[in-house]
């Protein structure tokens, strides 16, 4: 036999045996009395600063409480495993795969960001185990490749896009700059803005996208101003590279109104973003139902952010998926695309063919930043 063919061997010898291995020890928990989920949060880097991986993990241990409250999965009892993917791709991945082959989780809750830190999901497809991000675009995520068992519970990007393209339309915009964050999920709203901005008679006049860790945004924000269009919609992660560009805004091209994302709800109303933001106008997505909000606030403390609802929405999804199939189940996909669900963040909802939310309700709101407080506009 020769040498390369030996090594091959060993490798799919290794790879079986860890595969045969991870079903015993996942069946053996089962048994045992306990339903293992995991959980991939930023709970440290970037993500940490805004607070999503925290409320997403929050969001699933309520979740997980309400479930054993009630008896479990099939009697048994659900434990969260929860790792730390530290706001980056490699370490999303490596969370992941530590969840599938050392804990043997039934399934997962995440990664945060799942659109923005990619690779976690080509792990999936061929594990007996679905994944929900509680927190990304699936557009960004299955948009050119739909991989098998992994879904996504967050509000939708063609849904937002469409909205405030709609709002822009209506309230005269003509000319549209757009300036937003250069990864997987800010490319694919952008595309969006750009077709239904057309859609509504709106030009795209310039588009910038920034890199990472990048804090002198002025020669991009004046390439915008330049191009002379009645509103810029922005996107930026960095506290530091917000703050120059509204400094900038104010100091240099005031006249030229302002639209961001969910960022703006989670820190217009701090000491250093003062009169910035004034008559900004941003998306969020919508409340969840006001019972989980007193309950999420009662157990932490805090008002439940970002992703804590849609984490919760994918917990509760996954136990029904065990509840329903079984802990050993061929068909979780199919059962994923073919039930309705009852969350609390959208009411009633389905996943569509690329495993993204579908729901009649509403799913973002507009606000407005007046006299440094956030009014609702829609």
């Amino acid at each position: 036999m020769k040498k390369q063919t030996r090594i091959f061997s060993a490798i799919v010898l290794v790879i079986c045996l860890v595969g045969g291995f991870a079903y015993i020890q996942r069946k053996s928990d089962a048994d045992s009395g306990i339903v293992r989920i995991g959980g991939v949060f930023g709970l440290s880097g970037d993500v940490s600063s805004v607070s999503w991986g925290e409320a997403a993990r929050n969001g699933t241990q309520l979740a997980i409480d309400d479930i054993n409250a009630r008896g479990g999965i099939r009697g048994k009892k659900v434990e969260l495993i929860t790792e730390d993917m530290q706001s980056t791709s490699r370490g999303s991945v490596s969370a992941v795969s530590k969840l599938i082959n050392i804990d043997h989780v039934a399934s997962i809750v995440g990664p945060t960001w799942l659109d923005v830190y990619q690779g976690a999901a080509d792990l999936i497809a061929e594990k007996n185990i679905v994944l929900i991000s509680p927190d990304a675009g699936i557009e960004a995520v299955n948009g050119t490749k739909v991989h098998k068992n992994v879904f996504s519970a967050w509000y939708r990007t063609d849904v937002k896009a469409k909205l405030i393209a709609e709002y822009m339309a209506k309230h005269g915009v003509k000319r549209l700059a757009v300036m937003l964050q250069n990864d997987a999920y800010y490319s694919d709203f952008s595309a969006r803005m750009s077709k239904y901005a057309a859609l509504n008679g709106i030009e795209v006049v310039a588009t910038e996208l920034v890199n990472e860790a990048t804090t002198d945004i002025r020669t991009p924000a004046l390439k915008l101003a330049a191009a002379k269009p009645d509103v810029i919609i922005f996107g930026l992660y960095d506290e530091k590279t917000i703050i120059n560009f509204l400094n900038l805004h104010k100091d240099t091209f005031p006249k030229i109104a302002l639209y961001g994302d969910e960022f703006v709800h989670d820190h217009y109303f701090k000491p250093e973003y003062q009169n910035l933001y004034e008559m900004a106008t941003y998306f969020h997505a919508a409340m969840p139902e006001s019972d989980f909000v007193q309950r999420y606030k009662k157990r932490f403390g805090t008002e439940p952010e970002f992703g804590a609802g849609p984490a919760y929405d994918s917990t509760m999804i996954i136990a029904k998926m065990l509840e329903d199939e079984g802990l050993d189940s061929k068909g979780y996909d199919a059962y994923l695309r073919s039930h309705e669900f009852d969350t609390v963040s959208y009411g009633n909802m389905t996943f569509d063919a690329i495993g993204g939310v579908q729901s009649s309700n509403n799913q973002f709101d507009l606000w407005q930043i007046r006299n440094n407080k956030a009014i609702k506009v829609n």
